[in-house]
């Protein structure tokens, strides 16, 4: 692994550190999917409109589906939290999406 301490502090919830947590990694994390997705949409179907592409793309990022993906793939395990939010369970959308 290239650089661990970039995948710790993806993994980090503020409410384990304020200073050094996935906030700002989200962020860019949010936009390199959306770009990947927006660009699989756009080859799988070449004849729909922008509206209907739009429609697919905001199925595929809310939070109820990348929250179901993480819960599927096992992230919770992985996850720092705080002393305040020790468990994560799969009502979590938030933290898990």
């Amino acid at each position: 692994m290239k650089n661990k301490s970039l995948l710790i502090e993806a993994l980090t919830h503020k409410s384990a550190n304020h200073e050094y947590n996935n906030e700002k990694l989200e962020f860019l994390g949010d936009r390199v999917i959306g770009l990947v997705l927006s660009n699989k949409l756009f080859d799988i179907y070449p004849k729909e409109t922008e509206g209907v592409l739009d429609k697919r793309f905001a199925k595929l990022v809310n939070r109820k589906t990348c929250a179901s993906i993480g819960w599927s793939i096992g992230i919770k395990d992985f996850i720092i939290m705080g002393d305040t939010k020790k468990s994560i369970n799969r009502k979590d959308e938030k933290i898990l999406s």
